[in-house]
């Protein structure tokens, strides 16, 4: 009896043989030869793991994909906002009117009035640095 070597069996396995005589000629001799039968399904577990691997990969590429994916919008929601607070920031600190300072020519000569409390403080920076 001939017996069918694995490239025989992987082409009958995935369908490809040339023509429709030698399918029917390995599908007998498939039914009554151990031999190839045991190869035959050999060959169907390392395509079953084969397959599985290759689902495996596409599983873990999608994963890191669909972080990647993540890890990008949210990188650039923050630099968003962030730029969206450094406008806001700068738009608020040019609206804001620095008060004028005034000062009222009773404490240019160093005597501010007894009765207020800046009077207190004039009191004391002249009693620290006496004025030239």
């Amino acid at each position: 009896m001939t017996h069918y070597d694995e490239d025989q069996l992987l082409a009958f396995e995935l369908g490809t043989l040339q023509d429709e005589k030698t399918t029917v000629e390995m599908t007998d001799h498939l039914a009554g030869c151990d031999l190839c039968r045991l190869k035959l399904e050999a060959i169907r577990k390392d395509i079953g793991i084969i397959a599985s691997i290759r689902s495996s990969e596409n599983r873990v590429i999608g994963r890191r994909t669909g972080n990647l994916r993540r890890l990008l919008i949210s990188t650039i929601r923050a630099a968003a906002l962030l730029l969206i607070g450094l406008i806001i920031g700068y738009a608020a600190a040019k609206s804001i009117r620095k008060p004028e300072i005034c000062v009222s020519g009773m404490y240019i000569g160093g005597q501010a009035p007894a009765d207020s409390l800046a009077g207190f403080a004039v009191a004391d920076a002249i009693a620290a640095l006496p004025l030239p």
